[in-house]
């Protein structure tokens, strides 16, 4: 009887599953973007209900490495800017998110920009 081995996927092992493009660089496709947004919208309602920041980190360590280069870079940025909320301050969440989407944005322009990444469609 063989014994079983357990396999453990690294994060980063999936990032280089987005080598798709012709060019050789990673692709961002446009539905991987719309399921990051959503699923920091449902992170955000998650954390309007029980105030888990640690669940809503959950939440946005599952949707970075849909984004190239997004464990590594982003992520760190969207922990920073969970210190945004308070719950004892109205509007903090609403802050938080907006800036968390905003970080998103200027990441992904800046991966354009710079060469290191493309987006495509679907």
């Amino acid at each position: 009887m063989r014994p079983r081995r357990r396999m453990a996927l690294e994060v980063e092992a999936l990032e280089r599953k987005a080598l798709l493009s012709s060019s050789g660089l990673p692709v961002l496709t446009k539905n991987a973007y719309a399921h990051v947004l959503t699923t920091i919208n449902h992170a955000a309602f998650g954390l309007s209900i029980d105030r888990s920041k640690s669940n809503f980190i959950s939440f946005l360590t599952g949707a970075a490495p849909l984004v190239p280069f997004g464990t590594r870079r982003l992520l760190p940025v969207w922990e920073n800017d969970v210190n945004i909320f308070d719950p004892t301050v109205k509007g903090s969440g609403g802050a938080m998110v907006a800036t968390i989407k905003s970080d998103l944005a200027a990441f992904v322009a800046a991966g354009v920009a710079s060469g290191e990444f493309v987006v495509k469609g679907r």
